[in-house]
């Protein structure tokens, strides 16, 4: 009985450290982040919108047989939110004031309360980025596209972008320290130059990836490698 007790113990601790997060096809990625600024698509993949809890700057999207919630944040569309770049640019955490960040929260909040014991990934592009650090949890995923950046780097966010972004630029961070924080695995991924700029940030750069899986399976929080 003792050693059954310490064998719990272990097994208990080695499902602790463990991470959970979601795999995507990077084309399903481009679909998914596409419908945040216009026209999400009911279906992707393997994945349906819920569209009672999404809005026009954050989409639901579950996969109920994989028991996986992907929530989409989307980047600057408008003046408004140029006001909640500016936020962020004051100060790291004060674009969580917003209304936009606000409602961002209640429906990542609806959303796991309906989907309990689902496993939740961000994905973003851009300035969703900023609001999906605030809002997912230390063991759920993040796979962010040209995402806005002062330098903040979590070892559950993925990190694509093209070589000729600005907005990212201050991401990116030596091999040897992303190997550090997110293991051999799980690197980020560096898609090719655009001399414009403006083609550079979009979402676009993903169509390189073609079906080319991102995103994390269960991973360890020790070293970040893959458990499956």
């Amino acid at each position: 009985m003792l050693g059954f007790k310490y064998n719990s113990r272990f097994i208990y601790l080695i499902l602790y450290i463990m991470k959970k997060g979601g795999k995507i096809k990077a084309n399903d990625l481009k679909e998914i982040l596409k419908g945040t600024y216009n026209d999400p698509k009911s279906n992707v993949g393997s994945y349906e919108l819920d569209k009672s809890l999404s809005s026009d700057t954050v989409l639901v999207y579950v996969d109920k047989l994989k028991k996986e919630v992907k929530i989409a944040i989307r980047g600057t569309k408008g003046t408004v939110d140029w006001f909640n770049n500016l936020l962020y640019g004051v100060k790291t955490g004060l674009q969580k004031v917003s209304p936009r960040y606000t409602k961002a929260k209640k429906i990542v909040d609806d959303a796991r309360s309906k989907y309990a014991g689902y496993t939740f990934e961000f994905l973003n592009h851009s300035q969703g980025a900023f609001h999906a650090r605030e809002l997912a949890k230390n063991n759920e995923s993040i796979v962010s596209v040209n995402p806005a950046t002062k330098g903040e780097y979590t070892g559950n966010e993925q990190i694509i972008r093209s070589a000729g972004d600005a907005v990212s630029a201050l991401g990116v961070m030596p091999s040897w320290f992303k190997n550090l924080t997110h293991g051999k695995d799980n690197k980020d991924i560096t898609t090719s130059y655009k001399v414009n700029p403006l083609d550079a940030h979009k979402l676009d750069i993903l169509d390189e990836l073609g079906d080319q899986v991102v995103g994390s399976g269960l991973r360890c929080s020790c070293c970040g490698d893959y458990i499956r």
